[in-house]
């Protein structure tokens, strides 16, 4: 049975930049979550790593001819996915690059009163590069707390063809350019 090794947990804050213009003119085009990472290490220089955040964001509706409106809506969402990819050490730095499953579950509401609320889950995958500093005085293992600096793209799926009516793709983009920073603690 092949086991893990170096398993750790950590707590990091991950900026997003959206690709959807939409969300970008309703929310911003930037948003920061907080997020619980997962890893472990496998034999054959690999990691298998786990990441389920958080974000909400606030921001106005649009009318159908792009004009915000005074009505406010939220928006909150939960990216989890699931990375394997290769490591390599250098003294004090783990790099790492791996590729796995993405899903986004998304509840929007708009207006107070009466509000209209839509959820649902976005699936897609996640590219990610990484460099964990270890805080130690000369190599890797010398300590248990490091700091971890991430960069990836996420692509998610949207909708295509008659479900969209005239709009040839339609639904939300969480598709993302992701950038993390964070501290590990090694089990």
């Amino acid at each position: 049975m092949i086991g893990f090794t170096g398993f750790a947990l950590g707590l990091r804050l991950a900026g997003e930049s959206a690709n959807d213009p939409t969300l970008g003119l309703m929310y911003g085009d930037r948003s920061l979550s907080g997020e619980l990472v997962a890893s472990g290490d496998l034999p054959y220089g690999l990691r298998l790593t786990g990441v389920v955040g958080y974000r909400r964001t606030a921001g106005h509706q649009l009318e159908a001819d792009g004009q915000l409106t005074a009505a406010t809506s939220w928006m909150r969402y939960t990216p989890i996915s699931a990375t394997i990819g290769v490591r390599k050490t250098l003294s004090r730095v783990d790099l790492g690059l791996g590729v796995g499953p993405a899903t986004v579950g998304f509840s929007e509401q708009v207006g107070e009163g009466d509000p209209q609320t839509s959820r649902g889950w976005k699936w897609g995958a996640l590219v990610e590069g990484s460099a964990r500093v270890h805080l130690g005085e000369l190599q890797a293992t010398d300590t248990a707390f490091a700091v971890e600096v991430s960069l990836g793209y996420r692509a998610m799926l949207r909708r295509h063809g008659d479900v969209c009516g005239t709009e040839p793709v339609c639904g939300l983009d969480l598709s993302a350019v992701r950038v993390g920073l964070g501290a590990v603690v090694a089990l």
